[in-house]
Order: structure tokens, then sequence, then C-alpha cells
């Protein structure tokens, strides 16, 4: 609750938008959702699924500052549970995994972005669920892993332009474990397959021609 105030504190300063943000603020505010699939002006450049959300939260709530970092506070405030049970699956210890959502929570780095009109906090959220989906051991989640990474990846590709590196180096796990055990399974090839389609549209229709 401590980390998530500080999160809410930055949140409610409302400093202003700097020249990055007002020029990304600018393409939200005055595109409709169909232009924000185009090219950005000002050399812009975010991913499109983040553009879309900002658009709905600004178009839901209105245009403010505030609406516009309502989507980027959001990730970090659900970042930092992520950040411990994905902490706790690898270290197995409840205190380690405390003490290192405390480190991030007090980063002053993430508490900054946390309310700027970026997509680094999305960034964030994104490769912690991924890679928390990917070492997870609950009985829904291994039933259903390979269901839940097609469809979590692919809409990350949409939502973070950098998610591809998380997907990567799951995909060189999933193929040394296939390698291990000398078996293919679905639920290893099928998400990579999926992921490797869906980029290749991403890349295709909204990276391709943009600055």
């Amino acid at each position: 609750m401590v980390l998530w105030f500080l999160l809410l504190f930055q949140y409610v300063h409302n400093r202003s938008l700097w020249n990055d943000e007002a020029s990304l603020s600018l393409n939200i505010l005055d595109r409709t959702f169909s232009g924000l699939l185009r090219p950005l002006d000002y050399y812009q450049v975010a991913p499109v699924l983040f553009l879309l959300i900002e658009k709905l939260f600004i178009t839901l709530f209105g245009n403010s500052e505030l609406q516009l970092r309502i989507f980027p506070l959001l990730c970090a405030i659900v970042s930092l549970p992520v950040f411990y049970k994905l902490t706790l699956k690898l270290t197995g210890n409840p205190m380690i995994s405390l003490c290192a959502m405390i480190l991030l929570g007090c980063a002053p780095q993430f508490i900054y972005y946390s309310s700027e009109v970026k997509q680094y906090e999305a960034d964030l959220l994104v490769m912690l669920v991924l890679y928390y989906i990917a070492f997870a051991d609950s009985v829904f989640i291994n039933r259903w892993r390979g269901l839940i990474l097609s469809i979590t990846g692919a809409i990350a590709i949409f939502l973070s332009n950098i998610s591809v590196i998380a997907l990567c180096t799951l995909g060189i796990l999933y193929a040394c474990r296939v390698w291990h055990s000398k078996k293919i399974k679905a639920e290893y090839w099928i998400p990579g397959m999926i992921w490797i389609i869906f980029f290749g549209i991403n890349y295709f229709l909204f990276i391709r021609n943009h600055p």
C-alpha cells in the first residue's frame, strides 16, 4: 500500500508534460482511433494498442493530463504484485520477493515513469506477465499454458514493441525443453508460431513505415 501511495502521489502531483510527452499526447488528442493506426506526427513512435487504450481513456473521461496518465499509472500499480509473484516463484523466499518489490517500488525512474504519457510502464508489465505465465506452476496455468501464452503473447506484441525480447527468450527456453525431452509438444510450438504470425502483422502494418 505504501508503494502504491508513492505512485499515486506522483500522479496527483500532475507535473507538466515535457516535450516528448507532449508530442505523443498531441497525436492521441488530435487523431481518431483509426488515425492512430497511421504513422504518428512529430517523429513519435508508440505501440498501436497503447495508443488506442490512451485514446479510450480520454474519450471516456475527458481531455486532461491526468486522464492521459491513467494507463501508465495502472500498469505500474499492477506491476508490483506481479513482480512479487514472479520473484517468489524464482526464489521461493517471500522475504527476498518482498525486498525486491520494495526496491522496484522505490526506484526513482519507476515512480517517475508511472505518471508519464509513454509506454515504458506497459513495457515493464508486459515483460513481467509473460515471464510469470511461463514460470508459474498453478494447476490452471499448467493445463492451459500454451493457450494462455499464445493469447497473452499476441496481445503483448501490439502493446509493447520490446515484448519480442521476452518472447524470443521464452522461445529459446521452450526449444531447449524440446531438445532435452526429445518430444515436440503442442504447448511449446503453437505459441511460437502464433507469436511469429502476429509479429509479422504488427511489423508490416504498424512498424515498418513509422519513423
